[in-house]
């Protein structure tokens, strides 16, 4: 179970370390953060939505997960022998509100029943639940405080990926992050890192890497976006959720941190400069 922040009867709040994935979507048998929550009681299996695929060939079928359940009818075309086929896949998400990207470290809040479930989720919807990242991005900028304002769509040549402006198919969402430099430093081999404060304004699949890749300044240990250079430069993607606030049905703030990975506190130290968090 990841390290827990905070917890009481209504939410439970988590750092999430880097290479833990969320949930599943039925094409491997990897452990998630969703398993973890199952196995450990924290939350029921069925808080939340779970999510429901049909059955193809290229879904496992052998995960022993507790996140996984498999829907069996009789009788099909398959099974014309009266034998069980399984035609769908339930992918439980209990209490899961949103998610980060498997390499992306750091705050997660999950609620423990779906009327907390389904107020948080109305507080993502409406923005008013406000995230705060830190990442290591490649050059320099020539302006410490900035916005990027480009919309955002599905790569049209590689489903795993999301771009901003052109080359992307289907809908194109607007999609706003600001962020502020917090210092520069240079690596072994003379190229430039920086390590921002990031706040997305939008919340958009990998928005904070589409961004940054967009503007030519690409998150360090990016294995999706990032070029060898910026792939090999760091162990993991540096990328860190490191606040959560928003305020709770009596209109009281509340504010969770997850504390700043060693990787990040020793960029700012060779930046010589001190982490908000």
């Amino acid at each position: 179970m990841p390290p827990i922040i905070f917890e009481d009867k209504h939410i439970l709040v988590i750092n999430k370390p880097s290479g833990l994935l969320v949930h599943g979507d039925g094409h491997n048998c990897e452990p998630t953060l969703a398993d973890f929550l199952i196995e450990s009681g924290k939350v029921k299996k069925g808080v939340g939505e779970p999510l429901v695929i049909k059955m193809n060939k290229s879904l496992a079928t052998d995960c022993a997960l507790p996140s996984h359940e498999y829907v069996t009818e009789k009788g099909t075309a398959k099974g014309a022998d009266g034998k069980k086929v399984i035609t769908e896949l339930k992918i439980h998400r209990p209490g899961i509100v949103h998610r980060l990207d498997k390499d992306t470290s750091g705050v997660m809040i999950i609620a423990k029943d779906n009327d907390t479930f389904f107020a948080l989720k109305k507080e993502f919807q409406d923005r008013t639940m406000k995230k705060e990242y830190l990442a290591v991005v490649r050059g320099s900028f020539k302006e410490n405080i900035g916005s990027i304002a480009v919309p955002i769509g599905r790569s049209k040549n590689d489903f795993r990926k999301f771009l901003g402006g052109r080359g992307t198919r289907g809908e194109l969402r607007d999609a706003v992050t600001d962020y502020r430099v917090l210092g520069t430093t240079r690596d072994d081999r003379a190229t430039e890192w920086s390590i921002i404060l990031i706040k997305p304004r939008t919340g958009r699949t990998h928005q904070i890497r589409v961004h940054m890749t967009f503007t030519n300044h690409p998150v360090g240990g990016d294995k999706l976006y990032g070029d060898e250079k910026t792939i090999s430069a760091y162990p993991r993607l540096m990328l860190h959720a490191m606040r959560l606030s928003y305020l709770d049905k009596d209109g009281k703030k509340l504010v969770f941190e997850a504390p700043s990975p060693e990787e990040f506190k020793d960029i700012a130290n060779l930046a010589q400069v001190e982490l908000p968090c």
